[in-house]
Order: C-alpha cells, then structure tokens, then sequence
C-alpha cells in the first residue's frame, strides 16, 4: 500500500518528521497541496484508496510537533471514480477550502478547520456531463475575505 506522506524538514533539510496517511486498500496516495495556518497547523490534501469507496479525497490537519488535529476522508458517491483534491486554500478563520474532483465532476468544498467538517452550503461537486472529465489542479488562490 503506498499512503499519502507529508513530510517536514528542518532548515538544514535533514528531515524533522513525517506522517503516513494510509487507505484501507493497496494503492497509490499522495498529497497533493499543502498550507500552513495562522497557528503553524499544516495541512494537507490529496487522496487515499478506500476498500469501501475507491479513490476518495483525504484533507488532514497536523500540529507543528506532528500530531493530528483532525483527517477528513470524503469520499463521493459512486465506486470507481478517482476522486482528488489538487490545491487548497486557508482562509484567515482557518476554514481550508479545497478543489479537485468527485465523482468524476469539479468539486470544491469549504472545510471547518477546527473539525475537519463539510461546511453547509457549499456544493459537494459541480456536475459536468460525461465523457468529460474536470478537476481543479494548480489553482493560486490568494483569500482577502470571507
């Protein structure tokens, strides 16, 4: 099973610690963005393999010292589908706001960044008919407001 891994180095880049994020199924995972908040909290986003769901979006909050705050697997609604987070943001309050794919549509979702939560009223996924596929990837975002 490869999990996803986020990693932390000290200025002299020997490695300082690292955290395994690991699915319940053989398969690749990575992190696919990474932030820090206005508390040094890091956090990071991408995907795991779920035995249950597949491919599921995986955003974990760390402490400084490594420790996990909260993981927040989210998985869409439909097996087989590769769902991914490729970019997030931290807004001032600390709510993480990500954006990749569910269920094979654009997704982008707001975060609680105390729990980890799905906040309402923010769309689980954009619905684009197949064939196509889209998701969010490499996306600068720069958060002035709320």
């Amino acid at each position: 099973m490869m999990p996803a891994l986020v990693k932390v180095h000290q200025k002299s880049g020997d490695e300082e610690w690292r955290v395994l994020v690991p699915g319940t199924t053989a398969g690749l995972g990575e992190a696919r963005a990474m932030a820090v908040d206005a508390d040094g909290n890091i956090i990071a986003a991408g995907f795991f393999h779920d035995r249950d769901f597949g491919q599921q979006i995986v955003v974990i909050k760390l402490r400084p010292d490594s420790s996990t705050v909260w993981i927040s697997p989210i998985a869409g609604q439909h097996v087989g589908f590769a769902d991914v987070a490729n970019t997030l943001l931290v807004l001032k309050n600390n709510d993480v706001v990500v954006a990749g794919a569910i269920n094979n549509a654009f997704a982008v979702l707001r975060l609680d960044g105390n729990t980890g939560a799905i906040l309402l009223g923010w769309p689980p996924a954009i619905s684009v008919p197949p064939p196509n596929r889209t998701s969010a990837a490499n996306t600068a975002c720069r958060a002035e407001g709320q």
